[in-house]
């Protein structure tokens, strides 16, 4: 994911308290990125590796908006999609995926039928994820 622009960041901060935002993938790298460019338009984000931990993590601390990858080893995002279900108060939810899955090409849609209320692919500009988590968030 490209850096951010700078004009994105004055118009991105955000009054009072930040919207808590919890990203679950297991790439290490995406969510060192993720965390910088939302913690720059003035979110508070922590970050997870997989859907247990990130069922783990909700249960102690509410979020606004958990933005998931749908292939993650173990518990996947789909897997914690469906089991959001359960969670109140849930969260506002963003699936992405960037991998096409032979037995799954469609993954993005299922997780939208099952919860999401947005969807990215990767790769995604740091503006579009922005976009994204704003209209999100309404």
């Amino acid at each position: 994911m490209p850096s951010d622009p700078s004009h994105e960041d004055a118009a991105a901060t955000l009054a009072g308290d930040p919207p808590q935002i919890l990203v679950a993938d297991d790439d290490v790298q995406l969510c060192t990125s993720l965390t910088h460019v939302l913690a720059r338009a003035g979110y508070a984000v922590a970050t997870v590796k997989n859907g247990r931990e990130a069922l783990d993590y909700l249960a102690e601390h509410p979020v606004a908006l958990l933005i998931t990858d749908i292939f993650m080893p173990g518990f996947d995002g789909l897997e914690l999609i469906f089991a959001l279900r359960r969670i109140e108060p849930r969260p506002r939810l963003i699936a992405m995926s960037g991998g096409i899955d032979a037995c799954m090409p469609d993954a993005l849609n299922v997780a939208a039928a099952l919860g999401a209320e947005a969807t990215l692919s990767k790769p995604f500009e740091a503006a579009q994820l922005l976009r994204c988590v704003r209209a999100t968030l309404g």
